[in-house]
């Protein structure tokens, strides 16, 4: 009977502790949410760098979970498996969020993000801004045949050399 109690406390316990895990991530979510909506949307520079923060303190919180919730040898394999993983799978992702970041760095070009009146030719046809984000800039392509068709395209921010601003 003894080791009935053992086993059933033993799952009591861990069972506790992955929920504590869970607990911690929803709430950080919630919290995320509100910050969210608590900024002004229409100050992007504030949006993102909001988002960029939470999108930091979400890794630094699922390793710091994975250590709470796994034991230290597994969890310290897995985080390090995940950022080399993180390396070479989001290589693409991460180089174009940095370049988001120095490419609003630029004051000329940020006036032109911010001018919704700015037209960008690319590819040779032209597109007004719709929205950008940590990683991609919407695109609205501008027609004049009258075909109303509402075309957006996301292109990432290693593609702004290859855009003209007007």
């Amino acid at each position: 009977m003894a080791i009935g109690y053992s086993l059933f406390y033993t799952v009591i316990d861990t069972g506790t502790i992955i929920l504590a895990g869970v607990n911690i991530m929803v709430l950080a979510m919630l919290v995320r949410l509100a910050t969210l909506k608590y900024v002004d949307q229409t100050d992007i520079e504030v949006k993102l760098r909001l988002q960029a923060i939470w999108m930091l303190a979400f890794v630094v919180l699922t390793a710091s979970v994975l250590k709470l919730v796994l034991p230290q040898e597994l969890a310290n394999q897995i985080i390090a498996a995940w950022f080399v993983g993180q390396g070479f799978a989001l290589q693409p992702y991460v180089q174009s969020f940095l370049t988001g970041f120095a490419v609003r760095s630029d004051e000329t070009i940020l006036a032109r993000l911010k001018d919704s009146r700015t037209k960008v030719i690319f590819q040779s046809e032209e597109y007004t801004i719709q929205t950008q984000n940590l990683d991609t800039l919407s695109l609205k392509l501008e027609r004049n045949d009258g075909d109303k068709r509402k075309i957006v395209k996301r292109v990432p921010w290693t593609k702004v050399d290859d855009m003209e601003f007007m």
